[in-house]
């Protein structure tokens, strides 16, 4: 049963959500799904990638999905909590997530060096998705983080952390990947 958006924002962890440094991605991965206060999405069918490129340090990927997940939508002058089709995520945690699968690793440091590619790579791809809800003033680190320093992030306003717990790439991926293989190979000889 899906829980709604005002449920998602009335259990937003009230303690530091924070980097679980020693675990491995799928022990991570465990701890939020078994976390009540998140909203777990499974097989959700990507449709488009836009990435921002405004902060080079940080590009900002949004990835449009067929379905509608829980997400901060402008209602006149301000940001409140409804439904959306757009999750905003970071290269480091899609990279993070193509490292996992043996057929996709190759990509994670790609991606991160060229965020551009997402448009490609994940069209048509099927993800899983946890969402983290998140107060304002309440600090946040990355559960995916492998920094041991990482500092925490302090917003002054509600927000909802998008991670990626899963990537099946659809036919155009798998091509972008192909072509890849093919231009590395080729480099080395």
């Amino acid at each position: 049963m899906e829980e709604s958006t005002q449920e998602l924002a009335a259990n937003a962890a009230p303690e530091v959500v924070t980097g679980m440094v020693n675990n491995t991605f799928d022990e991570i991965v465990s701890k939020l799904s078994a976390d009540k206060r998140n909203k777990v999405y499974r097989n959700l069918f990507v449709k488009n990638i836009v990435v921002n490129m405004d902060d080079e340090d940080r590009p900002r990927i949004c990835l449009v999905l067929r379905e509608e997940i829980a997400g901060y939508v402008l209602e006149g002058t301000e940001y409140k909590l409804g439904k959306t089709h757009n999750a905003f995520v970071t290269a480091f945690a899609i990279a993070a997530v193509l490292k996992e699968d043996e057929s996709t690793a190759m990509m994670g440091n790609y991606i991160v060096r060229n965020p551009r590619v997402a448009e490609n790579l994940l069209s048509g791809a099927t993800i899983n998705l946890i969402q983290v809800p998140i107060k304002a003033g309440e600090g946040y680190i990355n559960p995916f983080t492998t920094k041991t320093d990482s500092e925490e992030y302090v917003s002054d306003h509600d927000w909802i952390s998008n991670n990626i717990t899963s990537i099946k790439l659809g036919v155009m991926g798998n091509k972008v990947v192909d072509r890849l293989i093919d231009r590395i190979v080729d480099a080395m000889l």
